[in-house]
């Protein structure tokens, strides 16, 4: 299941059809802002919007399930670059 696919915009409010898509999107973008921020920090949180840090963890296990990133060195990678340049491209 593609995320940008069924993702859009409804009178100005962003809408998800899956719980826990919109915060994987917005940890994505704030990893692909700023790939030395801290995950699990106040500063990630404010950043992405996202209200708990379970929250982050499940978006940041999910994602790594699907191998969209990657932890190395306490830090999250994507694992292709290029998504990481699209989704800062499209404004994300």
């Amino acid at each position: 299941m593609n995320p940008f696919r069924y993702g859009q915009i409804v009178s100005g409010k962003e809408f998800c059809p899956r719980p826990g898509l919109l915060d994987q999107l917005r940890c994505l973008a704030a990893i692909a802002k700023n790939a030395d921020i801290k995950p699990l920090s106040g500063d990630f949180l404010r950043e992405t919007g996202i209200k708990t840090t379970s929250s982050v963890q499940a978006a940041l296990k999910r994602m790594t399930k699907l191998k969209t990133i990657y932890r190395h060195n306490k830090k999250y990678r994507f694992a292709n670059p290029f998504f990481s340049l699209w989704l800062l491209w499209k404004g994300y």
